[in-house]
């Protein structure tokens, strides 16, 4: 399947489920919470994020969760224009493409994916070993990284995934 099928697909599935979402929230007179600890993992970040398909970057203005679902506002850098997303769904973090982080983020991902908060440590001793050869601006980004993924390991909720994982867990690096 070519590239512009899967993303047409995804799109019309993003906009299905945020719209029914959406009306189903409203309609049984649930409404939105600011969850502000997803927000400011997901802000820190910047403008480091992308809508597949899409030119502008994008950075996280708030998120507001919905039972069991979420929906971010974010704010293109090129247009200053702002829309409401999945951010499960629909955008990822541009630093999954840097060469240098593959081997942290693919390290990142086993400690996510442990159960056990014992093994996940002893995992996250491996990811500090790889962040310790980062220089620059990509030692910047895995140290922020592994701050956040230490908060995942005491929460392990999907709110406390690292920003630079947002569109990579549970699955691969695009």
């Amino acid at each position: 399947m070519s590239k512009i099928c899967k993303t047409i697909i995804v799109t019309i599935f993003v906009i299905i489920s945020i719209t029914s979402g959406t009306f189903t929230a409203e309609a049984s007179g649930i409404k939105p919470t600011y969850n502000r600890s997803w927000t400011n993992n997901l802000a820190i970040a910047g403008y480091a994020y992308k809508i597949p398909g899409k030119k502008d970057t994008y950075r996280v203005i708030e998120v507001k969760s919905i039972r069991n679902g979420s929906t971010a506002l974010i704010q293109s850098k090129q247009t200053r224009k702002k829309r409401w997303v999945n951010p499960i769904t629909t955008f990822y973090n541009i630093n999954v493409n840097k060469k240098a982080l593959k081997k942290l983020i693919n390290a990142e991902l086993k400690v996510i994916n442990e159960p056990d908060s014992k093994s996940a440590n002893q995992k996250l001793e491996q990811v500090q070993k790889i962040a310790k050869k980062l220089k620059g601006d990509n030692k910047k980004i895995a140290n922020q990284s592994i701050k956040q993924l230490k908060n995942r390991i005491k929460n392990p909720v999907y709110a406390n995934i690292p920003a630079l994982l947002v569109g990579t867990y549970p699955g691969k690096i695009r």
